[in-house]
């Protein structure tokens, strides 16, 4: 079997080629990521948590709820109240 060799550096994408949709799935994402992080102290478990099925977001995982605005907002919400201690 032949080892793998890196070739040569890939050149970094810019967004511009990236879908509005996408690229605004991508700010939702990090936002979320950001406050997941400050809740559960690290950037791993807050990766964890992004693609958990979460009982509070109706068994879906918060990655798959970050397409629409109002959709974020739930996630967003649902982590401050995690943050805070409310549970509803």
């Amino acid at each position: 079997m032949k080892e793998s060799q890196i070739l040569e550096p890939c050149a970094a994408s810019s967004l511009k080629c990236w879908s509005i949709a996408y690229r605004s799935f991508e700010g939702r994402r990090e936002q979320i990521l950001i406050a997941a992080t400050r809740v559960f102290g690290n950037r791993t478990a807050a990766e964890r948590w992004l693609h958990s099925r979460v009982l509070g977001l109706g068994r879906q995982t918060p990655c798959s709820l970050l397409s629409t605005r109002s959709d974020y907002e739930h996630v967003n919400t649902f982590l401050s109240q995690i943050e805070y201690g409310v549970y509803v």
